[in-house]
């Protein structure tokens, strides 16, 4: 499983599990130096979607977690001049408790509030999150697999027919 969009454009996956922001700026870094070659001229859509593992298993801070999904958009912008990103926001995770939503549910709302502010000419900014709650506004158990970290295949399904369809409204 995984995000599908890779059946309608070329992609190249930098995707690593259990990686925060910091390890993927060194990937970022890396094209940078790459930047100079052809190839690097001819990237015209860059997709990035990091930073949930910063809020969970690298227990960082909203303002952390910004700053370094920030820091890997400014690294592909740099990197691929004649690009267009597309930020993707933080899907919705984790099981309620006593029927609120957890911790994470308020920090990923933040995030995102936060990066839907760096939508420019440049970038494109597609929140996702509605279409993987439910009518309580919690994470769609039908959607996820166990833990409600994970989306499922019908959850893969949902959250990248919301991204497709931000994806060519906005760049």
């Amino acid at each position: 499983g995984g995000l599908d969009v890779t059946s309608q454009f070329a992609v190249a996956s930098f995707a690593t599990a259990n990686e925060c922001t910091q390890h993927s700026i060194w990937q970022i870094r890396q094209l940078v130096s790459a930047a100079k070659s052809e190839l690097a001229k001819r990237v015209k859509k860059v997709v990035i979607c990091i930073g949930t593992n910063n809020l969970g298993i690298c227990k960082q801070d909203v303002n952390s977690t910004v700053d370094g999904v920030t820091a890997i958009v400014q690294g592909a912008l740099a990197s691929f001049p004649q690009a267009h990103v597309a930020l993707l926001g933080l899907i919705p995770r984790g099981m309620p408790i006593n029927g609120q939503p957890r911790k994470f549910r308020e920090e990923i709302d933040q995030v995102n509030s936060a990066l839907s502010k760096l939508e420019s000419d440049r970038i494109a900014f597609a929140d996702c999150t509605a279409a993987l709650i439910d009518g309580r506004g919690q994470t769609n158990a039908q959607l996820y697999g166990g833990g409600l970290l994970h989306p499922n295949e019908k959850g893969h399904k949902a959250w990248s027919k919301c991204a497709q369809k931000a994806l060519r409204m906005k760049i």
